[in-house]
């Protein structure tokens, strides 16, 4: 009919491959791509690994080298501390061997001393003479071993024993105060004075015990005759300590 459009259908004939080759080629993109980024990535991955490697490897290399220098140190350390202790067991073996031979110099010094009284003579009006003092501490704090010797005068001829008392006073000073003690309250027993009978030679003996907190300075040995005549002896007591 005039005025109407022709509809005609029209067919088309299309080849079933065409669909398998597009699927086909979009796999083969699709793997490409994977295949691409697979490799990438390994590549990466790897240079990472060779980057941690080389890194660790240095660290154990400065780790290794602190160990070295740290046991270097301790064996350092511990040599200088051995060799410490010693010089200070060495300090003390001295000082101790030092302090003895001061202690025997000095009872060497009083021994000679006392002999040399003993063999000198004396210029005392008295018949008797006192010829020497030794004292010496016994080990007990603040306590002391005393002897004294006395000597009859070459002058004096007679056989007589010579009969007499004698006295022992220790002079020094507690809390700041001037002090003066006797043998009776410096624990050596007996009265303040003690009886003598002197022939040639005679020895006195006794203990100190100084009170706590004196201080002494000088001892003074007492002879005091029968007949009235008087000798007396004064001594350092720093001559005494060790």
């Amino acid at each position: 009919m005039p005025g109407r459009r022709d509809r005609r259908l029209v067919v088309r004939h299309e080849s079933p491959y065409r669909r398998w080759i597009y699927a086909v080629l979009v796999l083969l993109m699709i793997a490409g791509g994977l295949t691409t980024a697979y490799l990438l990535g390994e590549r990466r991955g790897g240079y990472l690994r060779f980057v941690s490697a080389k890194t660790i490897t240095r660290l154990n290399r400065v780790l290794a080298d602190k160990t070295r220098k740290n046991a270097a140190l301790e064996a350092r350390d511990a040599f200088l501390e051995h060799a410490l202790q010693l010089a200070n067991q060495s300090a003390k073996a001295v000082q101790k061997t030092l302090i003895l031979q001061q202690r025997q110099v000095a009872e060497l010094q009083q021994k000679l001393a006392f002999y040399q009284g003993i063999l000198t003579p004396g210029t005392d009006v008295a018949p008797v003479r006192i010829a020497g003092l030794q004292v010496l501490a016994t080990g007990n704090r603040r306590e002391y071993r005393f002897q004294i010797v006395l000597v009859r005068a070459k002058e004096d001829r007679s056989a007589t024993p010579l009969r007499g008392v004698w006295r022992l006073d220790l002079n020094g000073t507690r809390n700041g105060r001037r002090v003066k003690l006797n043998l009776a309250r410096l624990g050596g027993g007996g009265d303040e004075k003690m009886h003598f009978t002197l022939r040639y030679f005679s020895n006195l003996a006794g203990t100190l015990h100084l009170p706590r907190g004196f201080e002494p300075h000088t001892v003074t040995i007492w002879i005091d005759l029968r007949d009235g005549r008087r000798t007396s002896s004064t001594y350092n007591w720093h001559v005494f300590r060790s």
